[in-house]
C-alpha cells in the first residue's frame, strides 16, 4: 500500500484534491479514497480498479441505500447502478476513450475517461473525468537526491491476494 494524493477533475467544474491509497498486483491497480462534503458523498468510500482494459468505480457508504458500480471499457456500452443519498438510478455508460490505463506502476500517473452517460429516462450527457496522482511530500526528492534506477523499489507494496474482487464480481451487462 502507498499513501497518495489524488486530484480528481470533472468537466462540470468540480475539482477535488484528496488523500488516498494505491495498491498494485500484477497489471491491476486499486486506488481507494474517502469522499468529502465537497463531493456530496461524505461518509462514502470510493475505489477504482484499473486494469489494462477497463476501469471499475465502486462507491460504498452509510449515506447510500446500495453501492454504486460503474464500469468504463472503451467501445462497450455497459449498464450500472448509480446510488445517491436521494435514491438509485439505472445508468448506461458508453466509454469513448480511456487514456492512462496501466500508468500507475509508479507513485504518479494520470487517467482520463471520456464517456457518454444516460440516466434512464432522465437525461443523457457527454462527460470527461480526469484523475491524477500527485506526489506527496515523502515522494518529492530532496535537492541533490537522485531518482532510483530502473528496477528499484518504487515504494509500492504488493496487494494482498484478496484485495481485488474477482472479475466475476463485476455486474456489467
Amino acid at each position: 500500500m502507498k499513501d497518495i494524493m489524488l486530484k480528481i477533475k470533472s468537466d462540470d467544474g468540480l475539482e477535488l484534491v484528496t488523500e488516498g491509497r494505491l495498491y498494485t498486483k500484477g497489471s491491476t491497480t486499486l486506488i481507494q479514497y474517502d469522499e468529502t462534503v465537497m463531493s456530496g458523498f461524505e461518509g462514502c468510500s470510493t475505489s477504482l480498479t484499473i486494469t489494462p482494459k477497463r476501469v471499475r468505480v465502486k462507491r460504498t457508504g452509510s449515506s447510500m441505500e446500495s453501492p454504486t458500480e460503474l464500469i468504463f471499457e472503451k467501445g462497450r456500452r455497459l449498464h450500472g447502478l448509480y446510488a445517491t443519498p436521494y435514491g438509485n438510478f439505472g445508468v448506461e455508460i458508453l466509454t469513448n476513450k480511456i487514456s492512462g490505463l496501466g500508468g500507475f506502476a509508479q507513485t504518479s500517473g494520470s487517467l482520463s475517461i471520456d464517456y457518454s452517460i444516460s440516466f434512464k429516462g432522465l437525461f443523457d450527457a457527454d462527460k470527461q473525468l480526469d484523475i491524477e496522482i500527485l506526489q506527496t511530500g515523502a515522494d518529492v526528492l530532496a535537492p541533490g537526491q537522485e531518482m532510483p534506477g530502473p528496477g528499484a523499489d518504487a515504494g509500492i507494496m504488493p496487494m494482498a491476494e484478496n484485495a481485488l474482487p474477482e472479475e466475476e464480481c463485476i455486474h456489467a451487462q
